[in-house]
């Protein structure tokens, strides 16, 4: 009698493990279907929320450029080199620090002619209460991952700021130093990052 009581108990336990373990799987499918895993979900921030959320501490430096009034932060040690078009600024591009077998980050600032824009080269559109962003997730080709926001603003210019860097994982350690730079972003007249 206990051999079968016994027997029965660890059929129970085996049936209740196996339901467990598909509906898991049927979740994990259903997530994977919505995309809604949660991986997903944390790379579907809003780009909003995550440039609100980024930490400028470590942006100690500034780079000011008075024809168009820009202001940006970048980190301690970065370089950068500004280039001109006629008088006003054109671009600006800040060379991180390499270390060791690291290839060192880069971020390019470029001053954008609002009639050459083309919303189709861009997937994701949110608005914020002084400019447009326009972006897609990040590309990787041939191991160099490069990520770019459009900001079209109800300025003279519109900007856009590119972050390039080898290899997703150094990617993924630059970002939130990227949207530091776009959060300390100022252009015009007004602070391109306000509270919304």
């Amino acid at each position: 009698m206990s051999l079968s009581i016994d027997r029965n108990a660890n059929q129970y336990e085996q049936l209740v493990e196996d339901k467990t373990k598909t509906s898991e799987e049927e979740k994990d499918i259903k997530d994977k279907e919505s995309g809604n895993s949660e991986e997903d979900t944390k790379e579907k921030l809003s780009l909003q929320s995550q440039i609100s959320g980024a930490d400028t501490l470590g942006l100690q430096q500034i780079y000011s450029e008075g024809t168009l009034n820009v202001r940006i932060k970048y980190p301690m040690g970065w370089t950068y080199i500004d280039q001109n078009n006629k008088g006003r600024l054109d671009g600006v591009t800040f060379l991180g620090i390499g270390s060791g077998d690291k290839e060192p980050a880069y971020v390019h600032l470029e001053v954008r002619e609002k009639y050459l824009f083309n919303p189709a080269k861009f997937k994701l559109r949110e608005e914020i209460k002084n400019a447009e962003l326009f972006y897609n997730e990040p590309e990787e080709m041939e191991g160099e991952v490069t990520q770019i926001v459009y900001i079209k603003t109800k300025e003279e210019y519109d900007y856009s700021i590119k972050l390039t860097i080898k290899g997703f994982d150094n990617f993924l350690q630059y970002k939130p130093v990227f949207f530091g730079m776009i959060k300390s972003f100022k252009f015009g007249s007004s602070w391109f990052w306000e509270k919304i």
